[in-house]
């Protein structure tokens, strides 16, 4: 048995042992980080807030070299020693690492924090395709004790979803073949769950089926410790190809396309007064709970960025129609399981405004119990929708933001906004029951200032001052109280962090633009990351052995290093829209230096860089067949995507710039000079399909 594969198991054993000790379970996730020095820490449990019931709660009390850390529940005490570890030991652990310099004597501390909120999400369902497709349970461990330690009770748990949809459907008729049609590969499960598409990217080999099994017992197992509650998966309705030939009775109805995706890729939904709906939904719940113990949370999202197949001739009987959908999955939840509550999206209506108006929107949740369904306002830093639809008339609710799309790793985000905006909602009294607060990356692993200024923000009742939070932020994350370090970051405050994270450099799209560019401005060369880049340059010498040093100082750079990359590249597409090859050469060879330049910089960072994406797929395959399949599955999300979202999902990373980006555009200029039509679509899937590019 592999050492790794023996470490889970014991780890896993520990955690069925421990897991109703909170005191324990706190005190192994601290271990992990700092070692023996954990266990001089005690750890106590005490009673909910008598003004908050329900809400976790920390205290510290450090005295005499002696320290304490009281909370309510395993995660409340993992968020008091972290937060001691911050603010009075000059630490930090986050995903690309940690600075942790624990003194030999304990200082004096003191704080007691009631978070605002009842429960705090941890990431989007876009997460775990974006950047949890390939963990295995080192990754998912460590990815657990950093939520836990930030404070986080609240996670969807979609892993091994597929392996249950596989023995239902076959339960119900289909056979392997068949539902090669259906499944996705890995990667984009999160939009098979969603019922965007079918098909693309698979089909699967079976044997990753039962892995996911064993794995997602593993992730249940340590969240059900650590008070982390699990987010199941549910059935929205959608059901795979071939249905209506196997049950002619079923009403069924085609999805629009989504993002120009076309069949055999869409998706299809059952009217929502068949029996088979039902049927369906309580089979997958009970098969969950069977395999994963049971949970207080479902997801379910029928129309996720898709219009409802809606076909009422009259708005009243439109509104009927929706009415009988909401309550319908409801059902299929609660009688599976009757304490279970409804999780939803409210994505839906921000995305399709002119459909989803205000007597519709009513309509959809009229007939669903108050107290069993919470609505996710996404993107409500932006564009919320409780303001819409009267705090979503009655149902409790989450505040939730969205620092990234497709993962991407471009530096920049609310940095100014979310310290205030985050503790002053929960304050209003016009927000009717908004009890959770969800942080909501399409991908992590990126930014990762912002999530620490998020989390903090969640466990505050008043605005934080992001300049002066800058000041704890920089001692805790380096080591040591810097001047420049500080000014550094109160200047990408007044550039990159002060916006909309950017999407992507156009060193990363198609020269002709025929893939998805968005709506968000490219990084530009910006004075102000110039000047921060010099000050963060006057630490080198004392902090270039401090990975968290080391990587934010690389992302600068990077940012830097991109806008350059992308001035030289519109120089380029001039000249050759002029037919000058002879600059056109010139700035080809320049174009190729600064790229390689970048890709040799980001190689420095514990996170950005391909071999690791590739190495994690390929870690799932028993042979090289498969090996090979999940490393072209991982390429092609953060490549081509498909359809036109090529690019949505791009990375800044060292393997990528030189072995995709870089080859790609010297490829698309030879074309040019020779006066030929270069097919990017064709030279990209030669590229993902090819191992080891």
């Amino acid at each position: 048995m592999k050492l790794i594969q023996l470490l889970g198991i014991l780890l896993l054993l520990n955690v069925i042992v421990y897991g109703s000790d909170s005191k324990l379970v706190a005190e192994q996730v601290l271990v992990r980080f700092i070692g023996e020095r954990a266990k001089e820490i005690s750890f106590e449990t005490i009673a909910d807030d008598p003004l908050n019931p329900g809400n976790m709660v920390f205290e510290i009390v450090a005295e005499s070299g002696n320290v304490t850390v009281k909370g309510n529940s395993a995660i409340a005490q993992c968020r008091g020693a972290y937060f001691y570890l911050k603010e009075a030991c000059n630490s930090m652990i986050t995903w690309g690492g940690e600075h942790v310099d624990v003194p030999k004597i304990w200082p004096d501390y003191n704080k007691r924090l009631v978070c605002p909120y009842k429960y705090t999400l941890q990431d989007n369902v876009c997460t775990f395709g974006y950047t949890t497709a390939y963990f295995q349970w080192e990754e998912w461990d460590r990815y657990l004790d950093v939520m836990a330690l930030h404070g986080y009770n609240m996670m969807f748990a979609p892993v091994g979803s597929e392996a249950i949809w596989d023995k239902v459907w076959k339960q119900m008729g289909y056979t392997d073949k068949e539902l090669e049609e259906y499944f996705t590969g890995p990667a984009y499960f999160p939009w098979l769950r969603m019922g965007n598409i079918y098909k693309h990217s698979g089909p699967v080999p079976k044997n990753f089926f039962p892995k996911t099994v064993e794995l997602q017992k593993k992730i249940i197992a340590k969240m059900h410790a650590l008070g982390i509650n699990p987010v199941a998966p549910s059935f929205a309705g959608f059901v795979p190809p071939g249905f209506k030939s196997k049950f002619p009775d079923a009403s069924i109805r085609k999805i629009d396309v989504w993002a120009k995706f076309k069949a055999p890729y869409t998706s299809q939904i059952l009217h929502p007064l068949s029996p088979y709906f039902q049927k369906i939904g309580n089979a997958f719940i009970k098969e969950w709970t069977k395999q994963y113990g049971k949970a207080s949370f479902f997801l379910a999202d029928a129309f996720n960025e898709m219009s409802p197949p809606v076909t009422g001739e009259t708005e009243e009987a439109k509104l009927e129609e929706l009415a009988l959908y909401g309550k319908t999955i409801y059902e299929s939840i609660t009688t599976a399981e009757p304490e279970g509550t409804w999780l939803m999206m409210g994505w839906m209506f921000l995305m399709d405004k002119n459909f989803w108006i205000e007597n519709r929107m009513e309509a959809f949740f009229s007939r669903i119990p108050n107290d069993k369904m919470m609505v996710l306002d996404l993107f409500a830093e932006s564009q919320p929708q409780f303001s819409r639809t009267n705090n979503f008339y009655g149902k409790s609710w989450m505040y939730s933001v969205i620092p990234n799309w497709g993962g991407n790793s471009q530096l920049g985000g609310w940095l100014t906004k979310y310290g205030s905006i985050i503790p002053e909602i929960k304050q209003r009294n016009d927000v009717g029951k908004l009890v959770a607060f969800g942080y909501s990356p399409e991908g992590t692993e990126n930014n990762e200032v912002i999530y620490e200024l998020a989390s903090d923000a969640m466990w505050n009742e008043q605005p934080i001052n992001y300049s002066e939070w800058l000041k704890g932020y920089c001692a805790a994350r380096y080591g040591l109280v810097s001047e420049s370090l500080e000014k550094a970051w109160n200047l990408l405050c007044e550039s990159v962090y002060n916006r909309e994270a950017s999407h992507l450099n156009r060193y990363q799209g198609r020269y002709d633009n025929s893939g998805y560019i968005g709506i968000r401005k490219s990084p530009v060369q910006n004075a102000k990351v110039d000047s921060a880049l010099i000050l963060f340059n006057e630490n080198y010498d004392e902090l270039h052995e401090n990975e968290l040093y080391t990587n934010d100082f690389i992302e600068i750079a990077a940012y830097q290093c991109g806008a350059r990359v992308d001035s030289i590249l519109g120089q380029l597409r001039t000249e050759v829209e002029q037919r000058n090859f002879k600059d056109g050469d010139q700035t080809l060879m320049a174009f190729e230096m600064e790229m390689k330049r970048l890709d040799n910089l980001l190689s420095g960072h514990t996170l950005f860089n391909m071999e690791r994406w590739i190495n994690l797929a390929r870690s799932w395959g028993e042979n090289k067949e498969q090996c090979d399949y999940f490393e072209a599955d991982a390429k092609r999300l953060i490549t081509y995507w498909g359809s036109y979202l090529s690019e949505y999902a791009a990375k800044t990373w060292s393997g990528l710039v030189a072995d995709y980006y870089l080859p790609r555009w010297k490829a698309w200029y030879a074309a040019q000079k020779k006066g030929e039509t270069f097919d990017s679509k064709a030279w990209e899937k030669a590229w993902v399909e090819t191992p080891g590019n």
